[in-house]
């Protein structure tokens, strides 16, 4: 049941994408993708493996105008809750877009960095972007990250979340955190580290 479930979700979350990575790709916009949607194109055998809840795409900010353009013109629009857009430009590090769907909806989120800056202010945006390899995504061409840096951003990801969060761990009056749903550590991060250094090294 969950096979065929995550093979039916990930055809209706990539069928909807492509129309917007294609306009990109056309309109000369490189578009990186990474973490379950690259993953799935490259080191799973089949989509209906490994589960993706959203896509998530890396775009120069310059480009951001651009891209937020192409989301609407394909029936994407910001979810109900979103914040004042500002607030993600000055603060924060990706921008979701939601496309509402009779069977529900999809998103995916446009990042124009891979970490909050709070977090992680010693990314070089321009040297990952150097590193950038190609994708073939159904059909498409566009870009992944290198084997290093997906795999160092999944490893942080993981480390940013839950009970392996160091600033939690450090500030034991916060550990009701661990128990909220945003504070999961899936399984399935750990498998994508694992099969990335299994099949890249």
């Amino acid at each position: 049941h969950h096979y065929h479930q995550t093979a039916f979700l990930n055809l209706l979350l990539f069928e909807n994408a492509k129309p917007v990575f294609s306009d990109l790709a056309q309109n000369g916009i490189p578009v990186i993708l990474f973490k379950g949607s690259a993953l799935i194109q490259e080191i799973y055998s089949h989509s209906a493996v490994r589960p993706c809840a959203d896509i998530d795409m890396l775009v120069t900010r310059d480009a951001m105008p651009d891209v937020k353009n192409t989301f609407f013109r394909h029936g994407f629009k910001y979810p109900d809750d979103l914040l004042d857009e500002s607030f993600y430009y000055q603060n924060h590090f990706h921008i979701p877009f939601r496309k509402n769907l009779k069977m529900g909806s999809i998103l995916v989120e446009a990042h124009w960095n891979l970490m909050d800056k709070y977090l992680l202010k010693g990314t070089n945006l321009l040297e990952i972007l150097k590193r950038k390899r190609v994708l073939n995504f159904e059909g498409i061409p566009l870009y992944a990250l290198s084997n290093e840096d997906e795999l160092i951003y999944i490893a942080l990801h993981a480390l940013k979340h839950g009970y392996m969060n160091p600033w939690i761990a450090a500030h034991p009056e916060n550990l009701s955190f661990f128990f909220e749903p945003a504070a999961e550590n899936k399984l399935m991060w750990f498998l994508d580290l694992k099969k990335l250094i299994t099949t890249c090294y």
